[in-house]
C-alpha cells in the first residue's frame, strides 16, 4: 500500500509507503513513473517511510532501477531526494539501492523545512 502524489507549485512528488511487495511492486513503479511525468526539472521528492515494512530482498532489487528513472526526470541537484524514516535498517536498506542523492529525516516537517529552506 502505498500513495504517490504531485505538487505541481513545489515541483514536488509525495510518496507514503506502508508496503511495497511482490505483489505490487510494478503498480509502484507505474504510478511512479505515470507522476514523474508530470515534473518538471529540478524537482524534489519526499519519501514517507514512517509506517513501512523493511522491503524483501527481491522487492528492493526491483526497486533499485527506480533510482535511474528520477534521475532521468530531473531530480535536484541541488537538495537530495528526503526521505522520513528513524529505521537504521531502512535507511542502510535506502542507502544501498539510491546512494548518495537520499537524505534522511525523522519527521515529515524536518524535510519539508530542508527541502524549502532556500538555497545559499
Amino acid at each position: 500500500m502505498f500513495t504517490i502524489n504531485y505538487d505541481e507549485k513545489k515541483n514536488r512528488l509525495y510518496l507514503k509507503i506502508y508496503s511495497v511487495t511482490k505483489d505490487n511492486v510494478q503498480q509502484y513503479v507505474d504510478e511512479l513513473t505515470d507522476n514523474l511525468k508530470k515534473t518538471k526539472p529540478g524537482f524534489t521528492a519526499i519519501g514517507d517511510l514512517s509506517d513501512a515494512k523493511v522491503l524483501s530482498q527481491d522487492v528492493a532489487q526491483e526497486l533499485s532501477t527506480s533510482n535511474e528513472l528520477v534521475v532521468k526526470y530531473g531530480l535536484s541537484t541541488e537538495k537530495s531526494w528526503a526521505s522520513v524514516t528513524t529505521s537504521s535498517i531502512y535507511r542502510m536498506q535506502m542507502k544501498r539501492m539510491f546512494g548518495g542523492f537520499i537524505k534522511f529525516f525523522d519527521t515529515v516537517e524536518d524535510a519539508h523545512a530542508y527541502l524549502d529552506e532556500p538555497e545559499n
